[in-house]
């Protein structure tokens, strides 16, 4: 295991078995120490979006095996006449492409979902991390943008 990687933008090369928990450690501190992480609210999210991040590592991994089987999976499939004699064998290659291809979809949507939740917590973090908007309204009614509108409770 290398102690001494530094870790600015994380590949699927980088993440072995071995150093998975420590990739994922740093990143969670250079989240951290990115924004300024004081609460525990702060540093769950920091967590919840580095481990968000190496779930959507993994299953890319996953679909770029998955594409070279099933380009390799393409060329036994030209002999799916041979096997129609045979439809339900779990082995033939037209089950196995099918299987994959149902394989390569189910990846594909976790994918979304894994980046999906990755990008939610930072957004999170970011609206955390922004200062407040103050406004100071001394006007009866005022108009702050397109269809928004702030009036003043007046109790005649």
């Amino acid at each position: 295991m290398s102690q001494s990687v530094v870790i600015k933008d994380i590949s699927a090369e980088e993440i072995t078995v071995e150093d998975e928990d420590i990739v994922l450690s740093r990143f969670e501190e250079q989240l951290q120490r990115e924004y300024q992480c004081q609460t525990p609210s702060e540093r769950s999210l920091a967590t919840v979006a580095s481990i968000a991040y190496r779930h959507f590592i993994g299953i890319r991994e996953q679909i770029i095996n998955s594409e070279g089987k099933i380009s390799s999976l393409y060329y036994a499939h030209m002999t799916c006449r041979e096997d129609s004699f045979h439809p339900y064998n779990p082995n033939n290659a037209c089950n196995i492409m099918q299987r994959e291809i149902q394989r390569l979809s189910v990846l594909s949507k976790e994918s979304d979902r894994a980046y999906r939740q990755y990008i939610t917590s930072l957004h999170v973090l970011r609206m955390m991390k922004q200062a407040p908007l103050q406004i100071t309204v001394k006007a009866q009614t005022a108009i702050i943008g397109q269809n928004q509108l702030i009036q003043a409770n007046t109790h005649e």
